[in-house]
């Protein structure tokens, strides 16, 4: 037996489908980020490399192959582990 929905029937489903997903995702989302804010700040040290440089980010990368990270920051690069 194949029961052939209506418009209404079909609309009234895909709207009660879509509230239940919002309201299941309020209450996934709040547990979440109680648990995100929970912690203090984020815990990690500053190392200062360069005291004059004007850069404060950097990236990690093997600049010359030699199997030691390099860090980069701005126009610099300082070769590990010696930071020079």
């Amino acid at each position: 037996m194949n029961k052939t929905l209506t418009f209404w029937q079909r609309r009234d489903l895909t709207i009660r489908t879509l509230v239940m997903l919002v309201v299941c995702s309020c209450f996934m989302t709040t547990g979440l980020w109680e648990t995100l804010i929970a912690d203090d700040a984020p815990r990690f040290v500053r190392h200062v490399i360069n005291a004059e440089s004007e850069f404060t980010a950097c990236a990690v990368v093997d600049v010359n192959g030699d199997g030691r990270m390099d860090i980069i920051s701005g126009g610099w690069w300082y070769e590990g582990p010696t930071w020079k």
